[in-house]
């Protein structure tokens, strides 16, 4: 059914709701009900799943009136004329609610709140309810002219009806209160208006006060957040002109489909011929762990097991691809629009796979950059621009389907930053694909495992969660999270799970003593180049990778092959300039492979879907080196297993990781069934546990339970609609050790495209801990910009490197 406006009457032509393009306020009100109607349709058994049969009738009036405070006349000069009013509409759009839910209506404290927080937390409302408000509320109803209170009147008793009935709202719940006479309401308007709006404000104090403290039942809360969420999110897309909500298009059949015409890696066009775990994903109703090989693919189990959850009635909402790195979210966004690709809408294309990250409005730029590069400097900049931008905010209003993401963005909400129930609402009955959950500290672990708990068990979500293994550590944190009776797939017998491993096998182990910074190590690194090979070194810090290169770089020159260094020091320019080199030269997709030497830190672990030939690694814990294995033979093209070198010095961690693991995993892989011998995967998780016991899985288990304490307490336990909270959200930011800086050498860049408007200058920022952040300060080599707007970025005085990066040690040779 179309949502376009129908040609209904007319009854306020000269009252704005927005001042761009004049757009009128029963323009902006029908936009805004059809995106509510949009969410009635992905979630149409909500309100039954949290026991509120009327939450469809109450969000739809909401939705309707919550603009009316517009029409004062005081606010149609402000948008006409600009300035500001000085007052709250959604204010004076309470003395318009009681028309239709009076005192007494079981509707009515819903409806006042969801208008009067539309815009703004209880805080900033309530005190147009106190006594000595009288004289604003008095100038709000006072500048509501005749013909508005008309207007809203015949709206009301002639019009809405109609609106209900275009967007077939009725079977919904929705439909029309039975309307006080004219007498109580029109003849009325100016002698009881602010009165009612006084009542409604105290109304939704004392209706909101009770999530403070104690909380409140979650069966209070979830209600009451949903309805702000989804109020929030239709006025937003309205205001954004969003084509309808796209809902989610996903079938096995179809998936089978698309997959058996993929290039240049086709897969059966029936499950028949897909690996047992792909089958048993297929088949998976609600939630599960899945371990397979590295390789293997997981992606597209992960897809069969997501197109089965919405086979079941009433189909997911939304679909969110969780992974913990920059890189591996961009990658992943490319590769889930081969499924879901862009669709044309109203004469634009819109995206069903949207991207959030830290960075993701400089990806969207720069996918947008190729795509315009036939195009003049200044119309591709321009173009690329705009269109970077309306992407990041169609995945900032929830708009697309699908959603590539990390974990933090979801814990956003729990930590109540502004717009939280959005957020949160966004997620009620959604799937979610966890990949690479090994990546987290136990102490992140401790906040993404209870969020994971609390909504599967009150958002109606479902989880799959998948690794190449899982410690035993792990797997009884997520039964906790999920349930002791989570299905572990793929559900075979112990010569089915041997040979899946074995299929996939693809690795030989070898530990060597010393370092990998040997001389003669690094001249066999050279000639394996020269002969033709990839090879990739993993070492645990950026220092020591850019010593690497710089040492490396001329033997490797004169051999006539290819040098990429690749950490964390890079701008985002340089950096995706690199990763597109690597990919180009050793992506598991790439027709255009050579031979190249890849000098990485850790990032490279799960950063990249690259295929090199051998690895030589610093000693780390087993689950970042199976990582890193990861990379290597990946697509099985060598007729051999390929060589994973990895050396026992330096054994102390480097700073990086704790010592006591690295020993630990030394120990495991010095043995002789496992050393010189082919990487069985399907052990791993044994190797881990033996790991992970006594002392180490003691102070794991301190510090995760620790986390998940505070996180219970001071979260979870803390969440309340109606209300952001600053202190909370300060919380939030104390999660992440990065700062983004502006090396010197890019400061005029930088200032120029920040005068222009253009996101470029977001590729020249560079990301430093914290800890090495204030060791510059002491050195005084920060600085505030020179001409700059804003206090951030700051600029580090240090010499920078497109090849090696930030270089804090010292200059370049």
């Amino acid at each position: 059914m179309t949502t376009n406006q129908p040609s209904f009457p007319i009854y306020l032509p000269e009252i704005w709701a927005k001042s761009s393009k004049g757009e009128s306020l029963e323009e902006h009100s029908w936009h805004t009900v059809s995106r509510m109607r949009n969410l009635v349709l992905l979630r149409p058994d909500l309100p039954q799943v949290v026991g509120e049969e009327r939450l469809w009738q109450r969000l739809f009036w909401a939705c309707l009136m919550h603009d009316f405070g517009k029409v004062a006349t005081g606010f149609q000069k402000m948008l006409r004329k600009g300035g500001n009013w000085g007052l709250r509409h959604e204010v004076l759009s309470l003395a318009f609610v009681d028309w239709m839910f009076p005192t007494g209506s079981q509707d009515r404290v819903w409806v006042v709140a969801a208008v009067a927080a539309h815009h703004r937390d209880l805080e900033e409302i309530i005190k147009y309810g106190d006594k000595g408000d009288d004289e604003d509320r008095a100038r709000m109803v006072a500048e509501v002219a005749p013909s508005s209170v008309e207007g809203i009147w015949r709206w009301l008793t002639e019009g809405v009806a109609g609106w209900i009935v275009a967007l077939d709202l009725a079977k919904y719940g929705v439909a029309v209160p039975d309307l006080p006479e004219r007498e109580a309401t029109v003849d009325s308007f100016y002698q009881t208006a602010a009165d009612r709006i006084a009542a409604a404000i105290r109304q939704y104090k004392n209706w909101v006060e009770p999530y403070g403290k104690p909380l409140p039942s979650l069966e209070q809360t979830i209600p009451a957040l949903l309805m702000r969420g989804y109020v929030m999110q239709s006025d937003h897309t309205a205001s954004a002109h969003t084509p309808p909500l796209p809902q989610l298009a996903l079938t096995t059949p179809d998936l089978i489909q698309i997959w058996a015409q993929r290039k240049p890696n086709p897969l059966p066009a029936s499950l028949d011929g897909y690996q047992p775990h792909q089958r048993g994903c297929s088949e998976q109703v609600d939630s599960a762990l899945l371990t397979a090989p590295t390789g293997s693919g997981k992606t597209e189990a992960a897809l069969l097991w997501a197109a089965r959850q919405h086979g079941q009635a009433p189909g997911l909402a939304r679909l969110f691809y969780t992974l913990p790195y920059q890189a591996s979210m961009n990658a992943m966004q490319v590769r889930l629009k081969e499924v879901f690709p862009d669709q044309e809408l109203a004469g634009e294309q819109y995206e069903q796979v949207g991207l959030q990250h830290g960075r993701s409005l400089l990806a969207l730029y720069r996918k947008a950059m190729e795509k315009y590069s036939e195009s003049s400097d200044s119309y591709q900049i321009k173009a690329a621009t705009q269109e970077a931008k309306l992407r990041r905010n169609l995945a900032k209003l929830n708009y697309p389907p699908v959603r590539v993401f990390s974990p933090y963005q979801m814990l956003k909400g729990f930590y109540r930053s502004k717009g939280f129930e959005t957020l949160l609402a966004d997620y009620f009955n959604a799937a979610f694909i966890f990949d690479e959950i090994h990546a987290y500290e136990p102490t992140r672990l401790a906040l993404i495992l209870p969020m994971i708990r609390h909504m599967a068990r009150h958002f109606n979500a479902r989880f799959l969660v998948m690794s190449a293994t899982f410690p035993q550590l792990i797997k009884e944190r997520l039964k906790e999270a999920l349930g002791d009776e989570l299905a572990e797939l793929p559900v075979l017998k112990d010569e089915e799970r041997n040979k899946l491993f074995a299929d996939y096998r693809r690795h030989r182990l070898r530990v060597r003593k010393g370092e990998l910074t040997a001389a003669p190590v690094l001249a066999g690194i050279v000639e394996q180049v020269a002969a033709g090979e990839s090879v990739l070194i993993c070492v645990n810090t950026v220092s020591r990778a850019q010593d690497l290169y710089k040492h490396l770089k001329t033997a490797i020159l004169q051999a006539d092959c290819e040098i990429v260094l690749l950490d964390g020091r890079f701008n985002g320019r340089d950096r995706l300039d690199k990763e597109q080199v690597i990919n180009r030269a050793v992506g598991s997709r790439s027709d255009e492979r050579r031979a190249v030497l890849v000098v990485a830190t850790q990032a490279i672990e799960v950063s990249l879907d690259i295929d090199l030939d051998t690895l030589y690694s610093d000693p780390a814990p087993l689950e970042a080196l199976v990582q890193r294995f990861g990379r290597i033979n990946r697509r099985r093209l060598k007729p051999e297993l390929a060589e994973v070198i990895v050396f026992t010095e330096p054994s102390d961690g480097q700073g990086v990781y704790k010592e006591e693991l690295v020993a630990a995993t030394l120990a495991i892989l010095n043995q002789d069934d496992v050393n010189d011998q082919p990487v069985d995967e399907s052990k791993v998780a044994g190797w881990l546990d033996t790991i992970y016991q006594g002392k180490i899985a003691e102070r794991w288990m301190e510090e995760y339970a620790q986390a998940e304490h505070d996180f219970e307490q001071q979260i979870l336990q803390q969440l309340r609609p109606f209300q952001t909270d600053e202190d909370i959200e300060k919380k939030f930011d104390e999660l992440f050790d990065g700062i983004e800086l502006l090396p010197i050498d890019f400061e005029p860049e930088y200032n120029q495209a920040e005068a222009e408007g253009s996101i470029r200058m977001r590729e020249l920022l560079v990301s430093i801990s914290f800890g090495q952040y204030m060791k510059l300060r002491k050195q005084d080599r920060i600085r505030e910009r020179l001409g700059g707007k804003k206090a951030w970025p700051k600029v580090v005085m240090t010499d920078y490197s497109p090849e090696l990066g930030l270089l804090l040690e010292g200059k370049e040779d």
